[in-house]
């Protein structure tokens, strides 16, 4: 073996090491994988796992023993999987055109039955619960120098007779002056039109099949599409938590030090993950608010606070006790909060380190977890904290001046009468637990082993589809390439 392959797997060893508090997933098996999204087909017992060029079929008929039963290979890399009755939908982005392909599994085996060009960027795919639609967000993300820049779009496939109906649900009906003024982020050049800004990231659906909310991650926003007309109804922004205030500190020092204080920066939520959960008739979206920047050649909306003081931006009664502390963090360059005689007197800072639930019809925002995520962290995983899980080596405080640990996705889930919001932390790695049953949601738990890195994909298996009868939690590491298998008996007695 070659020197540095002997080094590399030493480091990976001396990695190897768990953090456990609270109420937490029981590990029942680990594959080696490249995974990043799946999705379950309770008739076949199988798994559907899509990872860079690929999608892998896995028989979960035992949990602790799944076996990888077909994989097919494409050319270009899968965003996304769904899955309704047998039918099987993968998603591919493409800068100009995106593809959705569409399956049957009958026979133990995967047949293709349509490979569709849809709208640009098509990042995530979902079927509604009456299996009618199926619900797509097109990002429609510009190439690397602009000169592309189509308009972001929802995705409507209907399945009226043998072949699929397509539909793409555009925002331009909607008063982008309006928008603007309510708080939705336009970052982008000049020369590109409100429309072509915005970026649909995640979709999520109510259970009558009716409502779909789409996070638009960059524009700090959330679309809500009327499935029955169907149309984009309207964009609600999500605001940004306070973090000059003592309830939602965080950590944004480097260094071996974990402490987290109040600074004249408003966190853009801007999440990626969402969910829907309807509680005494009204839809609450959870959304993971782990934040977006732009940060390419030809355009970048990063800046940090030392740059922006230097430039004269600021106003020095606000900004010159927390210079030393905020050098280095990463805000956004052009908006600003708040001026006194032309000066900012806070900034905005990509993600807020938080989960939140909106109201759905309203867009209000009903709760936000402040910073419980960091808080507990310092507390359980001092020794992780905030450390980038995308690289093997452990260093305190690594991504604290960035978007730190970075709730990325989230499933909801009912186990014994309660429901619980299974939240990855894309940087910190692991998964963080809260109780939303109740009116003010609470923590359960937090579990990370240094084995899966990076959590992309959550998916909820609930117990009458599971193959053993107890609710599972599957979890996609995009880092350590690893699909991890959870049960969530313990949560029974919770």
């Amino acid at each position: 073996m070659r020197p540095f392959l002997i080094l590399l797997l030493a480091a990976s060893l001396c990695l190897a090491s768990e953090v456990r508090d609270g109420v937490v997933p029981e590990l029942l098996s680990r594959t080696q994988l490249e995974a990043e999204i799946a999705a379950f087909m309770p008739g076949e017992r199988k798994l559907f796992v899509v990872g860079g060029e690929a999608l892998s079929v896995l028989d979960l008929g035992e949990p602790k023993k799944p076996r990888v039963v077909q994989t097919l290979e494409f050319k270009g890399e899968a965003a996304s999987v769904s899955v309704s009755g047998n039918m099987v939908a993968v998603a591919f982005p493409g800068v100009r055109a995106g593809r959705l392909k569409l399956y049957r599994f009958e026979n133990g085996k995967l047949s293709e039955t349509h490979d569709l060009e849809v709208c640009a960027g098509l990042d995530m795919v979902t079927f509604t619960p009456d299996a009618k639609y199926l619900v797509g967000a097109c990002e429609g993300s510009p190439n690397d120098d602009y000169s592309f820049d189509p308009e972001g779009a929802v995705l409507l496939v209907s399945f009226p007779g043998a072949a699929p109906k397509i539909q793409e649900l555009k925002f331009n009906h909607l008063d982008s002056a309006a928008l603007l003024k309510a708080g939705v982020r336009r970052s982008a050049p000049a020369t590109s039109n409100f429309f072509q800004t915005l970026e649909p990231e995640y979709v999520t659906v109510s259970a009558d099949s009716k409502t779909a909310w789409v996070s638009l991650q960059e524009n700090n926003a959330i679309a809500v599409v009327d499935l029955t007309v169907p149309k984009v109804q309207s964009v609600f922004p999500l605001g940004a938590l306070d973090h000059s205030l003592s309830e939602n500190s965080l950590a944004v020092r480097k260094g071996k030090s974990v402490k987290l204080e109040n600074v004249p920066l408003l966190g853009l939520r801007q999440p990626d993950g969402i969910a829907v959960l309807e509680k005494d008739g009204i839809p609450l979206v959870f959304t993971a608010n782990e934040g977006a920047s732009l940060d390419g050649e030809f355009f970048n909306d990063e800046d940090n606070v030392l740059s922006k003081f230097e430039k004269g931006d600021l106003d020095i009664n606000a900004f010159s006790p927390h210079l030393q502390t905020l050098k280095d963090k990463e805000v956004a360059k052009d908006d600003c909060p708040a001026k006194t005689q032309g000066k900012c007197t806070s900034l905005y800072s990509f993600g807020s380190r938080s989960v939140s639930a909106f109201n759905g019809k309203t867009g209000e925002l009903v709760w936000d977890s402040g910073n419980l995520i960091e808080a507990k962290l310092a507390q359980v995983a001092p020794q992780y904290f905030n450390w980038n899980s995308k690289k093997l080596k452990i260093k305190v405080n690594a991504r604290s001046d960035s978007k730190g640990p970075e709730p990325e996705n989230l499933t909801l889930g009912q186990v014994g009468g309660k429901t619980y919001a299974f939240v990855g932390l894309e940087r910190m790695s692991g998964i963080f637990t809260f109780d939303v049953t109740g009116a003010k949601p609470e923590y359960v738990g937090y579990s990370m082993d240094t084995a899966d890195r990076g959590p992309e994909g959550v998916l909820f298996i609930p117990a009458e589809e599971s193959p053993t009868r107890e609710p599972l939690l599957v979890v996609c590491y995009e880092y350590s390439q690893t699909l991890a298998i959870y049960s969530l008996v313990n949560f029974l007695k919770h």
